[in-house]
């Protein structure tokens, strides 16, 4: 399984890294390589909108400022937006490639057929 060529390389060690683990437990094919990569830079966006809204945080929990003024609000508004968006979509990806411990529960894993129903 390889993935997207949309995907950058940057995130190809934990594309085969996840595909490999839902490989083994049997419910990783080519047809879910898409989600993979959108969960991956989801992932990615979801870290990078949290890293922005903690630098806002601690700019605005500044002993020296007595109020945050309208632009702080809107700006920490926007990014929580963003983050909050991020978080849906990786969300989603993951409970679809059963990467939740739910989804894995409500996963059908095919089962090798018994020697047994051969005969």
């Amino acid at each position: 399984i390889e993935p997207p060529n949309f995907l950058p390389k940057s995130f190809h060690k934990e594309f085969y890294e996840i595909s490999d683990k839902l490989k083994a437990i049997g419910i990783m094919t080519e047809l879910d390589t898409v989600s993979l990569a959108q969960y991956l830079i989801a992932k990615q966006n979801y870290i990078s909108y949290t890293a922005m809204l903690l630098k806002v945080i601690k700019r605005n929990s500044d002993p020296n400022r007595q109020y945050l003024d309208e632009d702080d609000v809107i700006e920490n508004t926007k990014i929580q937006a963003l983050q909050d968006r991020a978080l849906r979509q990786c969300q989603t990806c993951a409970r679809d490639l059963g990467l939740t411990i739910t989804s894995r529960a409500k996963i059908a894993i095919p089962q090798p057929p018994d020697d047994d129903d051969e005969l």
